[in-house]
């Protein structure tokens, strides 16, 4: 489960965050909607620790992640959280292979032991015949597909997707949809997923809306 207790983000004084509580529960798929600047990525970002709130407590699995010092947080977060992002975030240059290891290299995990999943994971998304191939040779639905198994790699127990499908058209952003369905479904995983469009909203259990930073629905 996730809990989030008065948890306010602040920047020379706008406030991005305002005062949000709230708990999800664990193996949802949640969504977060609201206009452009009404603090969903913000608040997607600190449950996923890329951002320390300026005040309140945010836990994941009982533990509070505000109370983990950098080191602390940065391995938490890569043993228990898996990102999703718009625009991919993959490394140019490098194969499809070598970008879902990247999360056990940070994990110092043994990359031959893990080459099975790799593939496997690969595999899942329907990539098994590029895992060779170099990313920018990939089309954006297959980029982000690649970006789903990269974040899947290390077992996170939540997995954060900001606008996974805002940079896809229609069609590839259904797949990616039904793809992050799956893995709710099939593999209990807690999904949240930040976007502007109730189109995306079709398999979510609950949906978070959020205006001026404050949750109204």
């Amino acid at each position: 489960m996730i809990k989030l207790v008065n948890v306010v983000k602040s920047y020379d004084g706008y406030i991005a965050v305002n005062n949000v509580s709230l708990q999800i529960e664990a193996g949802s798929f949640t969504g977060i909607i609201g206009e452009s600047g009404a603090g969903k990525s913000t608040l997607l970002y600190m449950i996923g620790g890329l951002l320390r709130p300026s005040s309140g407590d945010i836990f994941i699995e009982n533990v509070n992640i505000v109370g983990l010092n950098d080191n602390e947080l940065s391995e938490f977060r890569c043993n228990k959280i898996g990102f999703i992002f718009q625009f991919y975030n993959l490394v140019p240059g490098m194969t499809v292979r070598e970008n879902v290891e990247l999360p056990i290299i940070i994990s110092n995990r043994n990359r031959k032991e893990m080459k099975k999943a790799v593939e496997e994971l690969v595999d899942a998304v329907g990539l098994s015949e590029y895992i060779d191939r170099d990313v920018t040779t990939l089309s954006g639905g297959q980029q982000q597909r690649v970006a789903i198994a990269r974040a899947l790699i290390n077992d996170p127990v939540v997995i954060l997707a900001d606008e996974p499908t805002g940079n896809l058209d229609s069609k590839n952003s259904n797949k990616i949809l039904e793809l992050l369905h799956e893995i709710n479904v099939t593999k209990k995983k807690t999904i949240i997923m930040v976007t502007h469009s109730e189109k995306m909203l079709k398999y979510c259990d609950n949906v978070i809306t959020l205006s001026d930073g404050r949750v109204v629905k």
